[in-house]
């Protein structure tokens, strides 16, 4: 049988071509080298290959004429050479001796699909290693998500590029996007792209969009820019699971069974499933930052069919890599369960077994006596809060009214939960709280009980810290147990909303230093769950120690949320109640002489929104923002604790489904007085 003869078409001029080694193959051609013996392609050897379309293809057998579209995305690739580098679009039509077109010459160029680069990582343990090229053959051990974050960017760019010249790629393959070890993506086999009229006839069904699918992606339909957008979601999550598909079950039926039922396996939230795949697979997802995974989760899970497009994706993804240099997230290809767990623990403060002060009777002195003659006990009341010492009196009309001393003792408390006693020593706020109480004559005070909470109980030097402060003020300072704080504030909710018989309340209370979840059934039992980073403080130290400089206020803001809704998925307990109210930091959207309020979900993500812009149009970046926080500027202090708070409180509403809440105004100041003299008049 004689030897197949092929030409390059150069204008009107036919030169012979002669094929070389074979290096590639495909469901509709081979791509060959071209012979580098040949005198006379000796210079082409160098800088093209060729390839050819197989006999049985649609182009191969004649039924269709592969030049003019070739032509056509030549010409593109030739006058917007700048804006489309690193595609290998045809630079010459190759014909057989019958002058039919069945191929074409592209530029040459090296590197390592992404197919050829998952493997490696699945296959990390096997006796392969040694047989792989010297890039593959460690880049396991030496690649991290770093280097994911950064291929996953370049090859968005890329693509970036091509929708701006009017071309869909259309034929997503692992296989025709190579990457160098300069971490630059190159994409080959381009004359399968979708350009004007023409339409992609390698559709692989793994990367068709549910629309696709459910009409059984005929070869010539055209797709729509959404459905480009649906694949370049799928190769993404490759990208990051290292060629997993996103529709990849143990156990479950077809994959495109799976495509149409969009039955992804992977939650939004933290709820370990079996439905996710054996493996690492979970732990990658969990690491991934919140907005990504739910970029992904609405393209895979939702009804929703308005997929991300690619700028969007390189936002999510440039933050991500941001993240990841800056080691705001673990940067392990396979991470473990522990790391996902514990990333942020350096700077989300300390966490605290929380140990009962009343086995210790020096953390149990509350009262001061001030004067013992007078015929009546008059009581002044002094809570060392999370971040100030607020003290209240009883008027002559029996109205409680608080006094606040802003000592700002938070930012004196490191990352290990260690309060810096010296500088707190020092604080004129201290040492005029004993003057202050001295000269309240008018009042008749004979008495001073001064109390903490959790903000002096979760303190790694406790100690230390109530020693110092009983030399400076003069009181005794005693340390609520956790049962007694939990007690306070649900009998101060009860007082207004009492439980009918099997009925239970919880009380969502997000502090400075901790979100506390207690509930309290209709028998008296009480239960208290103590979640201690998911303070606004606590917080607030996290985003201001984590960035700096001139970075934008809104991208920090969002990373705040991502690590507020993970710590919730992660750590707030499952409730039954059928009452829930959230108290703390919302209680300042309590309109003013209201005892209490409702705010729907809507309103608080609202009011995210709103103090998100007004936060970025005050200041220029996170740096002026920590200054005006930290020296307690009134418009930033308040704005930005409230802001660190809502996500939490957002988060466990849509954790638990509920659209509307209960707030009422209650903190622990008053509701420990009510408690105490309660107990003082049934003694």
């Amino acid at each position: 049988m004689p030897k197949k003869r092929y030409f390059q078409i150069d204008g009107d001029q036919l030169n012979e071509i002669r094929l070389g080694e074979e290096i590639g193959e495909g469901g509709e051609a081979k791509v060959f080298h071209l012979d580098p013996l040949t005198p006379s392609q000796k210079q082409l050897a160098n800088q093209y290959v060729v390839k050819i379309y197989e006999e049985s293809s649609g182009y191969g057998d004649g039924e269709q004429d592969p030049a003019p579209k070739l032509r056509l995305l030549g010409n593109i690739g030739k006058t917007q050479r700048k804006l489309l580098k690193r595609f290998q679009f045809p630079k010459y039509l190759v014909c057989n001796e019958n002058r039919r077109c069945v191929g074409f010459l592209m530029p040459f160029c090296s590197g390592y699909s992404l197919a050829e680069l998952f493997e490696c990582f699945v296959n990390r343990r096997r006796p392969s290693r040694r047989f792989r090229r010297p890039f593959l053959r460690d880049i396991d051990r030496k690649w991290t998500r770093v280097e994911l974050a950064t291929l996953a960017i370049d090859i968005l760019n890329r693509l970036t590029s091509l929708h701006k010249a009017g071309i869909l790629m259309s034929d997503i393959n692992t296989s025709n996007i190579l990457v160098n070890e300069e971490l630059k993506s190159f994409f080959i086999d381009v004359d399968s792209y979708q350009v004007g009229n023409y339409p992609c006839p390698m559709f692989h069904h793994e990367y068709a969009s549910p629309r696709m699918m459910a009409i059984g992606c005929p070869p010539d339909e055209l797709l729509n820019s959404n459905d480009e957008n649906y694949s370049i979601a799928v190769l993404l999550f490759q990208v990051l699971f290292l060629g997993l598909h996103p529709y990849a079950h143990s156990g479950k039926g077809s994959l495109e069974q799976s495509i149409m039922e969009r039955d992804f396996a992977y939650p939004l939230t933290y709820d370990l499933t079996k439905d996710i795949p054996g493996g690492p697979w979970q732990n990658i997802w969990f690491s991934l930052p919140f907005a990504i995974r739910e970029a992904f989760h609405n393209v895979f899970s939702s009804e929703d069919n308005n997929y991300p497009n690619t700028e969007t994706w390189l936002q999510l993804f440039e933050d991500y890599k941001e993240a990841l240099v800056n080691n705001r997230i673990k940067r392990d290809v396979f991470p473990t369960q522990e790391s996902i767990l514990s990333q942020d623990d350096t700077f989300l403060g300390h966490e605290t077994t929380d140990p009962d002060p009343s086995c210790q009777p020096e953390l149990r002195h509350f009262d001061t006596v001030i004067s013992e003659d007078a015929p009546s006990r008059q009581f002044l009341f002094i809570e060392f809060g999370s971040d100030s010492i607020r003290s209240w009196k009883e008027t002559a009309q029996g109205i409680w009214k608080q006094l606040p001393f802003n000592t700002r003792h938070f930012e004196l408390i490191d990352q290990k939960g260690r309060m810096d006693t010296d500088r707190f020593a020092l604080r004129k706020e201290l040492h005029n709280l004993m003057p202050s109480i001295r000269n309240i004559k008018q009042f008749a005070i004979t008495d001073v009980r001064a109390f903490g909470g959790i903000c002096l109980r979760n303190l790694a030097n406790r100690d230390e810290v109530v020693d110092t402060l009983r030399q400076v003020t003069g009181l005794n300072i005693g340390i609520l147990s956790s049962k007694e704080e939990a007690d306070c504030l649900i009998e101060a909710a009860l007082k207004e909303h009492p439980l009918d018989e099997g009925e239970t309340i919880s009380l969502v209370d997000v502090g400075g230093f901790a979100t506390d979840v207690i509930t309290r059934s209709s028998q008296g039992d009480t239960v208290r769950h103590s979640l201690p980073r998911l303070g606004s403080l606590t917080l607030a130290n996290w985003l201001f120690s984590t960035y700096s400089g001139d970075h934008r206020i809104f991208a920090a803001l969002k990373a705040h949320d991502d690590i507020v809704d993970k710590l919730v998925c992660q750590n707030f307990p499952d409730m039954d109640s059928r009452h829930l109210m959230f108290i703390g930091a919302l209680c300042d959207m309590i309109p003013k002489k209201q005892a209490q309020t409702v705010l729907t979900l809507e309103e608080l993500e609202h009011k995210s929104e709103t103090l998100t812009k007004e936060l970025c149009n005050c200041r220029l970046n996170i740096t002026e923002l920590g200054i005006d926080f930290w020296s307690n500027n009134f418009f930033a202090h308040n704005n930005t604790k409230l802001r660190l708070a809502l996500p939490i409180y957002i988060c466990i509403m849509r954790k638990i489904g509920i659209k509307q809440i209960l707030v009422p105004r209650i903190g622990l100041g008053n509701a420990y007085i009510n408690h105490y003299l309660t107990s003082i008049q049934h003694a």
